[in-house]
């Protein structure tokens, strides 16, 4: 059985942010760092996906 290697950081939670909303400029910056969250942790999940795409291609006898 191959067992792929996948990274810390591809293991670790994206953090959300806590700030509190109270004026609008609040509520614009805590958008901005919900967004950047999602994309981050979106980036972490096509990491992982291609890491386990190349072990699953490795596990049936082809190259990754």
């Amino acid at each position: 059985m191959i067992v792929p290697q996948v990274s810390a950081d591809l293991r670790t939670p994206v953090p959300i942010s806590d700030r509190r909303a109270e004026t609008l400029r609040d509520l614009s910056i805590l958008a901005t760092e919900h967004l950047v969250a999602a994309q981050s942790a979106n980036a972490q999940i096509v990491a992982t996906d291609a890491i386990l795409t190349c072990a699953e291609a490795q596990a049936a006898g082809a190259p990754c």
